[in-house]
């Protein structure tokens, strides 16, 4: 049983063992100890991180434990003890790698406060970077942590607002039309304007069969990508004697953005606590808005395990997941890290599953993406279609790129990455609404590959017609920003990605986009055609046009009928098959989606439309009583 504050050490505990030691000052029962020292044998972890993560004492217990017997006591650390210009001359990601902050000089040393002061070569690493000899002292890891966001704040709001656009600043969408870009769109016009006043008529019918061309390259695309997914299921498939042989687990970091999101925290702390991962090993930050006063006060009420790191987010700059996600991943430690949204529940082996991947190949993969779908598939007509279209695209589509060696849009969650490789590339943009498709790009381009592993992560699918238009609208916006971020030197993306892969990224990016948004000019013109037969629409589209048309609205739809009804066959739901039959009404929806995403284009490109997350609250409610009784669990093991 912990009490709230240690009890100062006797000078004659410092030869005693760590464990001993809280023993003998009533802050780790002996039971406790032995369940920790058999958790140290099976993970082969510092028992001091063991006692904290699974909360069988606190951590100034444990850290002044370990003062006692190294000769560092453990110091207070807060905002008003450190010399904050001194502070500043230790680089942020040196003091983050080293868990370190230096707090005054004292004579001709700089007294250093370290989570761990008996790692000689950090030490050494410190004195190499002040320039000078270190004194250090000890403090716990926590509040090292915490005096980096303080003392460091105005360097993270910058690097996670502006650091890829200082690194290059043709890779973000904060200046959406590029001079080169500005000169192709005048020259379009002048060219379209000619051609109107040349050619007439024949103009509008050459612009048809653009068109039309257009429609046979995405579909014929489509159709051979979701095949060959189809066909092969080419995922990364992980054994279960592959997951146990895994040995020396590195720190995985976990970022979960949070906005607005108090109504499903505890479905999220459940789904966290039930990763199969080692807890010493696990570095779940919570990225919570500075001015999310609710959701704030819902996390700081939650008895969070160690393990659980609150991170706030200044209110400065974009109000974007990517800028949170950049500043979180300034502050972490593991050399694997990963997205869950705030609903979402991953499989518990993800972790692992993952790090197999990344160990089974080469340093070029540089992102391991699970497969997402919906635990409330089933809770209304819009939830079934959406369960359909996330079934096609992360078990047929992605597969399918993966197989023919395409590129592949991430994502907006369970994508596992290298920490490095990440950083490397500039993390992800803040201005670009799908920084998960944009960064697949960019990881492209820099010579990584993606894979899809044979893991899934359930989500909640949007119930709700107006949150599903915001979600939609966000997604095809981004879409299309992504496409012309691409696009700004295309010479230069073909050189870097080869030909196949630049075909793919016009027609999975930009391509998806437009044919959306046309569907519904042609699906007017064709109602118009059969309703009133005006002759315009006659001239527009001659008999070489029409009949291409007319095979590409009957096959094309056909085989997305079949595609539907077969993607409900792969998940043996045939609830969801008599969905397929009035999918065009879903296909509508998402056009319409469409137009309002090209309208936000022009006036608010950056503009993130919030999800409302928590509609369905089943899995929430049953999350939270999961979450309740594994605290319950804690508490009592800490208690034995």
């Amino acid at each position: 049983m912990a009490a709230s504050r240690p009890r100062p050490a006797r000078v004659d505990d410092a030869g005693a063992g760590l464990g001993e030691i809280l023993v003998r000052q009533r802050q780790l029962h002996r039971r406790a100890l032995a369940l920790a020292l058999r958790h140290q044998q099976a993970e082969g972890t510092r028992l001091e991180d063991i006692l904290v993560a699974r909360g069988y004492a606190s951590e100034e217990a444990v850290w002044g434990a370990l003062g006692t017997m190294s000769g560092h006591p453990l110091v207070a650390l807060s905002p008003e003890s450190i010399d904050r210009e001194l502070a500043l001359t230790l680089m942020v990601d040196v003091a983050i790698k080293l868990r370190a902050v230096p707090v005054r000089r004292l004579r001709n040393r700089v007294v250093v406060a370290m989570a761990d002061p008996a790692d000689k070569e950090a030490v050494r690493q410190l004195e190499e970077a002040l320039g000078g000899k270190v004194r250090p002292v000890r403090a716990t890891p926590s509040a090292v942590r915490r005096a980096h966001e303080e003392v460091y704040r105005v360097h993270l709001v910058a690097e996670s607002t502006t650091g890829l656009e200082l690194r290059a600043p043709e890779a973000t969408a904060n200046r959406m039309i590029s001079t080169g870009q500005r000169n192709f769109l005048l020259g379009a016009a002048v060219v379209s304007l000619l051609g109107i006043a040349l050619m007439r008529g024949a103009f509008f019918i050459l612009l048809s069969g653009i068109v039309i061309a257009l429609y046979a390259a995405v579909v014929v695309f489509r159709i051979v990508v979701v095949t060959k997914g189809a066909k092969h299921q080419d995922f990364e498939r992980v054994s279960e004697s592959e997951i146990a042989a895994l040995d020396d687990l590195p720190v995985y970091t976990v970022l979960c953005p949070l906005f607005r999101e108090a109504g499903v925290l505890a479905q999220l702390m459940h789904a966290m606590a039930a990763l199969d991962y080692p807890k010493t090993k696990l570095d779940v930050k919570l990225l919570l808005e500075e001015d999310d006063v609710e959701t704030l006060n819902a996390v700081r009420a939650a008895r969070l395990p160690s393990y659980f790191d609150i991170v706030v987010v200044p209110a400065q700059g974009q109000r974007t997941k990517p800028k949170a996600c950049n500043y979180g991943l300034l502050l972490a430690v593991g050399e694997y890290v990963v997205i869950y949204d705030a609903e979402d529940v991953p499989d518990p082996d993800q972790l692992k599953k993952a790090l197999a991947v990344f160990r089974r190949h080469g340093p070029e993969l540089g992102c391991v993406q699970a497969r997402l779908g919906y635990y409330n598939k089933h809770q209304n007509v819009l939830t079934g279609w959406f369960a359909l279209e996330y079934a096609q695209w992360f078990q047929q589509f992605l597969p399918g790129l993966q197989r023919l060696g395409l590129p592949i849009p991430l994502g907006g969650s369970s994508n596992h990455l290298r920490t490095s490789v990440v950083r490397e590339v500039g993390g992800w943009d803040p201005n670009n609404v799908t920084e998960d498709a944009e960064l697949g790009m960019r990881l492209l381009r820099r010579g990584y590959r993606t894979a899809v592993v044979d893991s899934d992560t359930l989500e909640e699918a949007n119930s709700d017609f107006v949150n599903w238009m915001r979600q939609r609208s966000r997604w095809g916006k981004g879409y299309a920003i992504t496409w012309w971020v691409q696009m700004r030197h295309p010479v230069q993306l073909f050189r870097e990605v080869g030909f196949w892969p630049w075909i793919s990224i016009q027609l999975t990016l930009g391509g998806t986009f437009a044919i959306a948004l046309l569907n519904l000019v042609m699906w007017a013109l064709f109602a118009l055609w059969v309703l009133a037969q005006f002759g315009f629409i006659a001239y527009l589209f001659p008999g070489w046009i029409y009949y291409a048309a007319m095979l590409e609205l009957l096959l094309g739809n056909f085989y997305f009928f079949y595609l539907n009804l077969l993607t409900a066959n792969r998940l043996d739901d045939y609830r969801l098959a008599h969905l397929a039959l009035i999918s065009p009404l879903y296909w509508v929806m998402i056009s319409t989606a469409m137009v309002k995403a090209a309208l936000q284009l022009f006036n608010k490109p950056a503009f993130w439309e919030k999800t409302i997350h928590g509609l369905y609250t089943t899995p929430t409610t049953s999350a939270h009583s999961g979450f309740k009784a594994l605290v319950a669990a804690e508490s009592a093991a800490r208690a034995r």
